[in-house]
């Protein structure tokens, strides 16, 4: 299954961060596809680290939106885990 959303992370890790908060549910996808996706997907190697920097960037942008207010306990969760790598 990582292996599949890795393709996703590849694809859109170029982007900046302002384009994920659109709204909160694709600001919690693409926080767990950046900071979660690739540390199941490239375990043991520097690149499961290679895109903390756009989930932390998308976390911190989604809260100053408010974003995380619409999610459920559980979610915010996800939300917040950049700010604890």
């Amino acid at each position: 299954v990582s292996e599949a959303f890795a393709d996703w992370r590849e694809a859109l890790r170029g982007l900046p961060a302002e384009h994920f908060i659109t709204d909160a549910a694709t600001a919690l996808a693409a926080v767990i596809l950046f900071d979660q996706v690739p540390r199941n997907a490239h375990r043991g190697s520097a690149e499961s680290f290679a895109t903390d920097h756009l989930a932390l960037a998308i976390a911190r942008a989604a809260i100053a939106a408010g974003l995380d207010e619409g999610l459920s306990p559980e979610q915010r969760l996800f939300l917040y885990l950049p700010f604890e790598h």
